[in-house]
């Protein structure tokens, strides 16, 4: 069965067409040298203008591709029969482009760029959204710290719990390490509340001592007030 081609011009998506269709196509200028074509609907996109017309009049599908020139050097057979390598980028790219209609095209760049310009305008309207969150995880997980303790779980529902939240709490403060500087007081509170207090705690649960505790109550304490104060500037 004779594979089918795809032509791609200005005037949009065209095919599928037979080998010797493309080759009229492109004899009677209906295809320009800057047109695209390529076998098959996973195939990749070349120049009209890179096929040899003499050379593939007659032949098969794969002896045409073998003659495609590029700028500067001529493709051999071996290059022919093997898709080019391309990148994810690339890739991505050429997916949507094959399937989106071009006249939509423009819609979805630009729905991308509100959407992007939206959330950056967000993020500058609330600094410290992030921040934020992490205080309430921070206070949950204790919650949860220090009513497993009362309850006196065993050793399983213990390590479960506790390998959980020391996961979290490790990735927030793997973040907070980033900016915790002393102009950036909230992230430098929260840090020492997640990695001075409960990462020691949620190890072992008598090290959370009362002293502990009160500390980490100090720490989210003068978080949260840092937080408020840049609310109000």
């Amino acid at each position: 069965m004779a594979e089918k081609w795809y032509v791609r011009s200005p005037d949009g998506d065209r095919g599928p067409f037979e080998f010797p269709e493309v080759l009229g196509l492109i004899r009677t200028g209906s295809l320009g040298s800057d047109d695209d074509i390529k076998c098959t609907l996973e195939g990749h996109w070349i120049k009209a203008g890179a096929i040899d017309l003499d050379a593939a009049e007659g032949t098969g599908n794969a002896e045409a591709l073998a003659k495609a020139t590029r700028p500067g050097k001529r493709r051999n057979a071996a290059s022919a029969s093997s898709p080019p390598q391309s990148s994810w980028f690339e890739n991505i790219y050429e997916t949507i482009t094959d399937r989106l209609d071009p006249r939509f095209l423009w819609v979805v760049v630009i729905i991308g760029v509100w959407l992007g310009i939206n959330f950056f305008i967000v993020r500058m309207m609330n600094p410290y959204e992030a921040e934020r969150t992490y205080l309430k995880q921070f206070v949950t997980i204790r919650d949860e710290l220090l009513r497993h303790r009362q309850a006196e779980l065993n050793e399983a529902e213990w390590a479960a719990f506790s390998t959980q939240s020391r996961t979290e709490v490790q990735r927030i403060v793997g973040k907070l390490k980033r900016g915790a500087t002393a102009e950036h007081p909230v992230r430098r509170h929260l840090l020492w509340a997640g990695n001075d207090c409960l990462l020691p705690g949620l190890q072992d649960a008598e090290a959370f001592t009362p002293e502990i505790e009160q500390r980490f109550e100090r720490y989210m304490n003068q978080a949260l007030m840092a937080l408020n104060a840049s609310r109000s500037q």
